[in-house]
């Protein structure tokens, strides 16, 4: 059995000039009664971690969340700084032979724009853990998360400055001051609006401006008649005051109206917002619709984690009435997400920091 053992980084390296780095160390009391105890699809959740802006948790569950052999991990990042960031995750096991040494994988990278979570499925096999003396027979499992993030590098007062445009663009939204085109509604409700704006947080307008012969253009005018007045003024609430991106929806706006919408007028920010909400919250009576959305907006990681929810608890989906809803309606998007179920199994591990060989 080939295990890759090496030295932790170092926090205190000095970091690059436009990095910050954060270190979050758990300890779990006698890992293996734990995993006696609980069974698969059960987890242990860690302390929030506060660093700096940014809050982490992590869950782990020691039984496995799909094979009892492996020890699965979730990894979610509850609140960070609006502006985009690079974002590189390194996670550990505190090796108890050699304190000074630990058993590393490869590195995480991701570009975030909003609180997500990430899966380990396949986090680590207990019996290697053991056998490697990371883990004594009656003794704690030591987890250490390690982050890098690029530090924004907009000037001081951005935040402050980002705000009142904020409050600025709501104020014409709401006043319809410099409006130079108008979007109705399927009841025919106009909403006067902004085209640099628009251009700016929806692809759909920045392309259909681009069009100086459109119809649309020359009137100045666009009239959706498959969107309604309660449908549009959520679009442009968050079109127009976009320094929220980390807070969810309420549950009664992400309607199958909004994430068609959203997903034809091509506005990412509220794409990862609406995402956001899909992920929270879960429950046996919500997770075959919002799956539904998760799919219509292509987003993989929230839809790879709605899989794994539906999977553990798919016995009692299948009793609601979205499930029979969906079966009766599109029969074939049911099939697909029972696939994708099954593959959930090999393919869970969104990233794999630990190589293992029996």
């Amino acid at each position: 059995m080939n295990i890759l053992i090496f030295k932790v980084l170092t926090m205190e390296e000095p970091p690059e000039e436009n990095e910050v780095r954060m270190a979050c160390n758990w300890t779990i009391d006698n890992i293996a009664d734990k995993r006696e105890k609980l069974g698969i699809g059960h987890f242990i959740p860690s302390p929030t971690f506060m660093r700096n802006e940014w809050e982490f948790q992590m869950q782990l569950y020691p039984a496995g969340l799909l094979k009892r052999k492996d020890m699965s991990l979730r990894f979610s990042i509850t609140k960070k700084p609006v502006p985009t960031t690079n974002f590189r995750l390194r996670l550990f096991i505190r090796n108890e032979r050699k304190k000074e040494e630990i058993q590393s994988g490869t590195e995480t990278n991701l570009a975030l724009s909003a609180p997500t979570t990430l899966f380990f499925g396949h986090f680590c096999v207990f019996r290697d853990l053991r056998e490697n003396y990371l883990v004594k027979p009656d003794g704690p499992l030591k987890i250490r998360a390690e982050m890098i993030v690029e530090k924004n590098t907009a000037p001081e007062n951005a935040t402050a400055r980002d705000l009142s445009q904020g409050d600025g663009f709501r104020n014409l939204l709401n006043s319809g001051h410099l409006s130079d085109f108008t979007i109705v509604s399927s009841e025919g409700k106009e909403f006067p609006t902004h085209s640099v704006i628009l251009s700016a947080r929806s692809e759909y307008f920045a392309a259909l401006f681009r069009c100086e012969g459109a119809k649309e253009v020359i009137e100045k005018k666009v009239v959706f008649q498959d969107i309604s007045a309660e449908t549009i003024e959520t679009i442009l609430r968050h079109i127009y005051t976009e320094v929220c991106v980390n807070e969810k929806l309420a549950e009664e706006e992400v309607t199958t109206e909004l994430v068609l919408s959203v997903d034809r007028l091509s506005i990412p920010t509220l794409a990862f917002r609406i995402g956001h909400t899909l992920v929270s919250d879960m429950t046996i009576d919500n997770v075959i619709r919002r799956l539904v959305h998760a799919s219509r907006l292509d987003l993989k990681e929230q839809y790879k984690t709605l899989i794994i929810y539906f999977d553990v608890n798919k016995t009692r989906v299948m009793n609601t009435e979205d499930y029979k809803t969906l079966r009766e309606q599109d029969n074939e998007k049911m099939l697909k997400i029972f696939e994708d179920a099954a593959l959930c199994h090999e393919t869970v591990s969104v990233f794999s920091p630990f190589s293992f060989s029996l």
